[in-house]
């Protein structure tokens, strides 16, 4: 996820087609395949969630953090960062969305475990 995130503003599209734009962000679309692949098999297969899982929970889980997501970083790196144009640079982008992302982990986190208490009194 990283190295997409940072290489946004690297890339150079006036000199060379559509094609070779596209040839640069192969190693990044397969890290970040990879990375998507190992937590995947880490943190459904591996530790037996699968056995006990919802399908239409597992989905709205993930479709409600992407939109918290998206939500807080949408308006940040498009309409607040841009404003400061010493803040357009590619690494404060880059610490923006780890840094939204870090928070909105630490919430959901947070949740799970306050809904998992609620649920298991004692």
């Amino acid at each position: 996820m990283l190295t997409v995130t940072f290489t946004i503003n690297g890339i150079d599209t006036s000199s060379r087609s559509a094609s070779a734009d596209m040839e640069g962000f192969f190693p990044q679309m397969v890290v970040l395949f990879l990375n998507y692949l190992a937590g995947l098999i880490l943190h459904f297969f591996v530790n037996g969630h699968y056995k006990t899982a919802n399908p239409v929970h597992e989905l709205m889980a993930t479709f409600v953090y992407l939109l918290i997501l998206l939500a807080l970083i949408m308006p940040i790196t498009m309409h607040l960062l841009p404003k400061y144009p010493e803040w357009k640079d590619a690494k404060w982008i880059g610490l923006t969305v780890v840094l939204v992302k870090f928070i909105v982990d630490a919430g959901f986190s947070r949740a799970g475990k306050t809904t998992a208490q609620i649920s298991n009194p004692g």
